[in-house]
């Protein structure tokens, strides 16, 4: 993602808010000397997780805020000076606002995300790196101030002998930032590559694995032995032919207890249907009773009706009149013999058609239960069956199926310990038959790891900056990658130049860098600082074309959609060029000693600061 820096501002309690504006492309901060140029940078630095820029009691300002442009929106950071935590508030999706650690805590841990992953995805990378810090391959976070050299040449290493992009002294950081630019460059953090060890390290490991084995092939024996003890129990016994067979058998008797109880599924079923059978003949059955019932009382009602009929009938009747003894003529009664009869004779056909099929159900229902009788003893036949014989005999094949699986677990784990305690015995003696010597080839050299053309891109780059500068007396110009430096014409700089001329080279290698960062590595930073690049160049008072100074600023200004450049300068080593007509961002600190030409000066940096 591309960014630019654009505004910083200083901000106290008793003090009026110092703010600068920056551009993208070129900006140039020039004025008298102890005006607050240096601060400036300094502050900038401060963001990237830096140390304090200036002493906020003596200067009265505790607080710095940089806002950062990018395409998606604009990021203010602030951070109080002597706190190690860094406030943002963010328009950006990718960066979340909140409070930031300035720095890494490997001891206790972070408990906010760090101001470093802010930058690395400002740049592009989304990873949070460990990179390589010395030979023995030990890591260390990435953070800014590791790269920061490779695009941040301030006043104090300008006009360096060595490297400007290389710290002076210990071995440990030049890897460190060798490693950095390499992960910028290509992504590649080394992460497959495991550390070396210290001779003290490696032999009290040594010692430690040759503890640690000779424990775990105790420990193993004594399983090793407890496994032969339970084995014991089968000695003799083809296991796994054993186990063949009453797999078989077992799959065999699942079989018949299948079949078996499919059948009484059948027998319940049956016994279901003829249950049914036999409650409709029950039901059909106690029906006939209840009618035979009302049969015989209807013959009972009929022959009482007979026999008072015939008793009336043979009965004598009066013919005279008890009261007067006149004649009589009794009238003739109806009789209701025949009719009586002839219902008798109707119910007692009924009755005997119902007596034949009374006997008939009761056949049908005797049927039924000799069915039921002979299905329920087939049950429990089946179940007994089961019950007694074949389930447990399943039950038994099945312990022996368990039985056998696990001896040849117990073999399979006998045969796993054993292979192991040899190999444990076997790298145990080899290390100790071994002759301890530390391996130097093995260690880690961020050089070898560049890319193949790097040194000859470096070296074409720095060439055309130089040349472009006006650089005199230019023949060749070679990037020594080991030294991480220039050699001009065959010769180191600490050689054969003055610290003017140091300082001229070392801008023009940072420049190669910034130059390389855009145009061929992974994560571009897009920014380039340089605190007064021609420090200590005397060339008189030539303001001409030709001059060293006039080329480079008219490289600068060529070269301004390239990234951000923020250039730091003394006035009198401005050439004679008109910056605000080019479009140029220039700020000029006056410290009252002289009226300005640029339409953006003032005292200093610090408003209210005098000295």
């Amino acid at each position: 993602m591309e960014f630019y820096i654009k505004q910083l501002t200083a901000t106290g309690p008793t003090r009026e808010a110092s703010s600068i504006i920056f551009k993208p492309g070129l900006n140039i901060i020039c004025g008298a000397s102890d005006t607050g140029k240096t601060a400036v940078l300094k502050s900038i630095k401060f963001m990237f997780g830096g140390s304090k820029p200036f002493d906020k009691k003596k200067k009265g300002f505790d607080c710095i805020t940089m806002k950062v442009q990018t395409l998606s929106g604009e990021i203010q950071l602030s951070r109080k000076i002597g706190k190690n935590t860094i406030d943002v508030v963010s328009e950006v999706d990718i960066i979340k606002s909140g409070t930031y650690d300035a720095s890494y805590n490997d001891k206790d841990g972070n408990k906010n995300p760090v101001i470093h992953k802010l930058w690395l995805k400002l740049m592009g990378s989304d990873n949070e790196p460990r990179i390589i810090k010395n030979q023995l391959k030990e890591r260390k976070h990435f953070t800014m101030p590791t790269i920061l050299q490779s695009f941040y040449l301030n006043e104090d290493d300008i006009n360096e002998n060595g490297s400007v992009i290389l710290p002076a002294r210990k071995s440990e950081s030049k890897t460190l930032t060798l490693s950095a630019i390499l992960y910028m460059i290509t992504g590649n953090d080394f992460a497959s590559l495991e550390s070396e060890e210290s001779d003290v390290v490696t032999n009290a490991k040594k010692t430690g694995m040759e503890m640690y084995a000779h424990a775990r092939i105790q420990e193993l024996t004594e399983r090793i032995d407890q496994i032969r003890s339970e084995m014991e129990a089968f000695k003799g016994i083809d296991v796994s032919a054993e186990l063949e067979n009453d797999i078989n058998l077992l799959s065999n008797l699942d079989e018949q207890i299948n079949k078996h109880r499919e059948e009484l599924i059948d027998i319940i079923h049956k016994t279901n249907e003829l249950d049914n059978q036999s409650a409709e003949l029950e039901l059909v059955l106690s029906r006939h009773n209840s009618l035979q019932s009302q049969y015989s009382a209807d013959i009972q009602r009929l022959a009482f009706i007979a026999e008072g009929e015939k008793i009336t009938h043979d009965h004598p009747q009066s013919i005279k009149c008890p009261f007067c003894e006149g004649t009589i003529n009794p009238s003739r009664k109806n009789t209701y013999i025949e009719a009586a009869k002839s219902e008798l004779r109707r119910i007692m056909t009924q009755a005997k058609g119902l007596s034949e099929n009374t006997e008939e159900i009761n056949s049908q229902l005797k049927s039924i239960k000799d069915q039921l009788a002979e299905l329920n003893n087939t049950r429990k036949n089946i179940e007994r069956m089961i019950d007694n014989a074949l389930a447990p005999q399943a039950e038994r094949l099945k312990d022996d199926i368990v039985a056998y699986r696990h001896y040849l677990q117990l073999q399979q784990e006998y045969e796993v310990l054993d292979e192991v305690c040899s190999s444990l015995n076997l790298k145990l003696m080899e290390q100790t038959n071994q002759v301890s010597e530390k391996e130097t080839d093995n260690s880690f050299k961020p050089t070898k790891h560049f890319p193949q053309n790097f040194s000859i891109t470096m070296s074409e780059y720095a060439k055309t900056i130089l040349e472009a500068c006006n650089y005199p007396g230019l023949s060749t110009v070679e990037f020594n990658l080991s030294k991480f430096d220039l050699l001009i014409n065959g010769d180191l700089k600490s050689e054969s130049h003055g610290k003017g001329y140091r300082a001229f080279i070392n801008t023009a290698l940072g420049l190669a860098m910034r130059q390389y960062y855009h145009e061929n590595a992974k994560y571009n930073p897009g920014l380039f600082i340089v605190d007064t690049p021609q420090h200590g160049l005397n060339q008189g008072s030539d303001d001409s074309p030709k001059s060293m100074k006039y080329g480079l600023f008219s490289y600068l200004i060529e070269q301004k959609n390239v990234g951000q450049t923020i250039i730091v300068e003394n006035i009198d080593h401005l050439p004679d060029i008109d910056f605000e007509a080019l479009g140029i961002n220039i700020m000029d600190f006056t410290h009252d000693n002289y009226e300005s030409k640029f339409s953006d000066n003032r005292y200093g940096f610090l408003i209210g600061v005098t000295s």
